[in-house]
């Protein structure tokens, strides 16, 4: 990426070539650039500039391309993960305004469900399948977004990612993958019959969200604990220097 593909694929003088329609989850715009992902995290760990410098330089040369309807949600989702870690290490608000501009048409344009899913294809309607990658992608942007912002919409819309498609999505054996759903010229309007399970990715990629959800459930915010979600959970959180454990536990249904 670093010495070779960023001159290739970040070249202006190929704008026109990279714009040329292709296979969906093959094309250019959906797979070329969730590399963004993986080399922050590299410069996190080894604190090379040529990682940090070749994925600014991506995110850059993306914004051409970022844009709604798009061929793979799964893809444009971990390009806007990327794109909110760049503004971590970096500190440059218009990656942070790139992704909240994202969700708000995402959202209020109609790509995201009643049930706080995506679609396979980054679409609204004529389309009728979801991806258990892409709904892992909105479970963690959401919450990405809270932690960078504070804005409480964002745990809203992650819980009910959580309470609706992620359970609907998710597979007996415990893995993900794609279900079929019913959809209209506004969008999905409910869940039909399972497709098929994704051994491939999405048996990865939710548990992986799953497992950075975890570190949401109660944390320290503003001086003080914030309690996210109501599940039965014990997380060890420090507040001035005092350890404390928050415990939560759902009660059995009573008459009163």
């Amino acid at each position: 990426y670093a010495t070779t593909a960023a001159d290739t694929f970040c070249d202006p003088a190929r704008t026109n070539e990279y714009r040329q329609a292709s296979a969906y989850a093959g094309a250019y715009v959906t797979c070329y650039f969730e590399g963004m992902e993986g080399l922050v995290q590299l410069y996190r760990v080894t604190g090379d500039k040529r990682y940090l410098n070749t994925a600014s330089r991506m995110a850059d040369f993306h914004e051409a391309f970022d844009t709604l309807p798009v061929g793979h949600a799964h893809g444009s989702l971990s390009q806007h993960e990327a794109l909110l870690m760049l503004y971590e290490e970096t500190g440059n608000p218009k990656y942070l305004r790139r992704v909240e501009a994202r969700w708000q048409a995402a959202v209020h344009q109609g790509y995201v469900s009643p049930a706080g899913g995506v679609l396979e294809k980054f679409v609204v309607s004529g389309y009728n399948r979801d991806e258990g990658c892409a709904e892992a992608d909105w479970l963690r942007l959401n919450l990405m977004l809270w932690r960078n912002t504070g804005d409480t919409r964002y745990l809203d819309m992650a819980e009910r990612t959580l309470w609706n498609e992620y359970l609907a999505n998710q597979w007996p054996d415990g893995g993900y993958g794609h279900r079929f759903l019913g959809v209209d010229q506004l969008g999905p309007y409910a869940f039909h019959h399972y497709s098929e399970e994704a051994l491939w990715c999405c048996a990865f990629h939710g548990p992986l969200a799953l497992n950075q959800f975890k570190s949401y459930l109660a944390v320290v915010a503003n001086g003080g604990i914030c309690y996210n979600f109501p599940l039965d959970f014990r997380a060890p959180v420090t507040v001035s220097n005092t350890e404390w454990t928050v415990r939560s536990r759902t009660l059995p249904a009573s008459e009163n």
